[in-house]
């Protein structure tokens, strides 16, 4: 993280904590509070990181689309793979200015449709800011730039090869316009949501609506975990029909770190000064310490896999087998225990990029 990165989040964050006075409260803090503190903490945060990720990425593959080599080609897949969790992490949280200014649909939506960019690729129209914004989602975001960063076919010199040279000049245009694309959508949200205040105020005068909504969106985002990525390369592997396409991360190899990401950035909801975990240990302490060892169980779990899902599948398919197990126990325990524990009813979103 950045200098000033960090210095905005930090001061963002003191600015919350000393506005609702969360950090010298005794009390147990009411559930505005809570709604408050976590739009004006998570989402400041998350913005301030899928901007700064989205602007290093851009710069990176500008780099190597400048000067194609083997060093440049490593370091923009780092910087994609960072830029790329980072949108990650702000899915955990789908409200606000990266919903509401379709930033999160556009750029992290997946599965991509292979045909539909080779067919931008092949067009006649001039590769501009235009042409992508009328692209489809499936052929444009950080997915379409993984299809052409990390090939299924090809070693990294291959790869260097397939964007040098003057007959590849649309292939570098079209990268550079793509890369743009998803800096312009990180910006967009940032300029919407300003210091973070309107929304917080916003989102807290939700009141019950906007937990409920919350908690659903947290269910939600295990439930995937557990059983759209984990679940998934298991049954697909034992039915012996595990595919590139049918995974997401596959190609770059960030399978299972996309569903370690979920996991961390749905935790951090739940854990810690001013988040929903305090709300929870004032209802039922009980259930507060069973998130809260669910959660942690469920993070390390996933951590220990140490290796893309579609590669540990065949080498440790008990490790998978203990994932899933911790995941759908913590998913279990939101719907049940945390659902009780705070009155809520579980509303869940479809269409959010994901």
């Amino acid at each position: 993280m950045s200098v000033d990165r960090r210095q905005f989040v930090q001061q963002w964050a003191v600015a919350g904590l000393a506005g609702m006075g969360l950090a010298s409260c005794a009390k147990p803090p009411k559930r505005e509070q809570v709604l408050a503190s976590l739009a004006r903490e998570v989402v400041t945060a998350d913005v301030a990181d899928v901007v700064a990720e989205s602007r290093d990425f851009e710069a990176a593959l500008g780099r190597f689309l400048g000067a194609p080599g083997r060093e440049a080609l490593v370091a923009a897949r780092d910087a994609w793979k960072r830029a790329m969790l980072a949108w990650k992490r702000a899915y955990c949280f789908r409200s606000g200015p990266l919903v509401d200014t379709n930033a999160l649909l556009r750029t992290t939506f997946w599965p991509v449709r292979p045909a539909a960019i080779d067919a931008a690729l092949a067009a006649p129209t001039p590769v501009d800011d235009a042409f992508v914004e009328e692209l489809g989602v499936d052929a444009k975001g950080l997915f379409a730039i993984e299809a052409l960063l990390f090939p299924e076919q090809g070693d990294t010199d291959a790869v260097v090869a397939l964007f040098a040279g003057a007959e590849h000049e649309r292939r570098r245009s079209f990268m550079a316009a793509l890369a743009r694309h998803v800096s312009a959508n990180a910006t967009r949200a940032a300029g919407v949501l300003g210091n973070g205040h309107a929304f917080a105020e916003q989102f807290a005068a939700g009141g019950q609506q906007s937990l409920n909504r919350l908690i659903g969106q947290m269910v939600s985002t295990v439930e995937n975990v557990a059983s759209n990525r984990l679940n998934l390369v298991l049954g697909l592997d034992k039915s012996h029909m595990l595919r590139p396409s049918q995974v997401e991360g596959w190609p770059s190899g960030t399978s299972q770190a996309i569903a370690l990401a979920l996991l961390i950035g749905t935790q951090r909801l739940y854990d810690g000064e001013g988040r929903l975990s305090e709300l929870v240990k004032a209802a039922a302490p009980a259930i507060d310490q069973r998130i809260r060892s669910g959660f942690a169980a469920a993070v390390v779990s996933v951590e220990k896999l140490g290796a893309p899902l579609e590669q540990i599948v065949k080498v440790d398919r008990g490790a998978l087998e203990a994932a899933v197990v911790a995941t759908k126990a913590l998913e279990v325990a939101m719907k049940v225990d945390l659902a009780s524990a705070l009155g809520i009813t579980i509303t869940f979103q479809s269409g959010d990029g994901d």
